[in-house]
């Protein structure tokens, strides 16, 4: 290990580190992640208190982005550990051709992570919304429009609405890779009801001619309903497709007797979903961001 300061030092991960590691940064190995780990350790009793983890992705030609995962032990997080870990992380990521280097996942706007990064030269990739609207406000909104569009209008035949036992879960899954990326196997784990998986009842999948083209996918956390992605193929986007597969998921919102529903929007990305919680009068709960930087 390379010497960083006189209580403790920074190395790449050992095969005895990794079990710790996987219990203080579980997403890191989500799916087929093999992510390069370095750890920070006391010198006097070789206890890990701080690791980051980190894999490039690419995203297109002659592009590769580097995500990450950091890890510091509370009564360690002003003492520089953070720092020495993140500044040695971004060298290793240069080194291996990263273009841009970006935190793994949301982070409370304003809050002591942002803050940490922001320091570092880090600064805002993604900015998200999130909302909390009535299931009854939603339905008076919702369900007349749907109700005006189907007695103007015959589903297209061979359209079916159906729950995610009766879908095709591999056309499920490559729906979801393809709009929104992610690791073939995880997705999987969360559609066969894995940790954190999908609900069964409230998430919706529309199929043509047995052909998956959309689906709502949700979870239940205490009594609330998770909205956690709506899709729909490219050939059917601004069609009859989204407003179809919103009136299902609700009418079984409804059924399930699920009183509020709460989403996160990318304001910059959709636009009509920021409309329509301004419309239902959706409660803002917070803002969280990705935060990133130029290599």
């Amino acid at each position: 290990m390379d010497l960083q300061a006189a209580e403790y030092a920074i190395g790449v991960a050992r095969a005895e580190d990794i079990d710790a590691v996987r219990v203080l940064l579980p997403k890191a190995f989500t799916g087929q992640r093999q992510p390069r780990i370095r750890v920070a350790k006391r010198l006097d009793t070789s206890q890990i208190i701080g690791v980051v983890a980190w894999w490039l992705r690419p995203k297109r030609k002659s592009f590769q982005q580097a995500a990450f995962f950091i890890y510091v032990a509370s009564n360690w997080q002003s003492r520089g550990v953070g720092v020495v870990l993140v500044r040695g992380l971004i060298n290793e990521a240069r080194e291996a051709n990263a273009s841009e280097l970006v935190a793994g996942s949301l982070v409370k706007e304003a809050g002591a992570v942002e803050k940490f990064l922001t320091a570092l030269g880090f600064n805002r990739r993604i900015r998200i919304t999130e909302y909390e609207d009535k299931t009854e406000r939603l339905r008076e909104i919702f369900t007349p429009l749907y109700e005006r569009y189907t007695a103007r209008h015959k589903m297209p035949a061979g359209a079916r609405m159906v729950s995610l036992d009766e879908a095709p879960m591999e056309e499920v899954r490559d729906l979801v890779l393809n709009n929104l990326g992610g690791f073939p196997i995880g997705i999987s784990r969360r559609l066969q009801d894995g940790p954190g998986g999908y609900d069964r009842n409230l998430s919706v999948v529309l199929t043509i001619d047995g052909k998956v083209k959309g689906a709502l996918l949700a979870r239940v956390v205490n009594g609330v309903k998770v909205t956690d992605a709506m899709m729909v193929a490219p050939e059917m986007r601004g069609s009859w497709a989204s407003l179809f597969i919103k009136q299902a998921s609700l009418e079984k919102t409804m059924a399930a007797g699920i009183e509020t529903v709460r989403y996160s929007v990318d304001e910059k990305k959709h636009p009509d979903t920021v409309k329509q919680a301004k419309r239902t009068g959706a409660k803002i709960c917070g803002y969280k961001v990705i935060l990133g930087i130029d290599l």
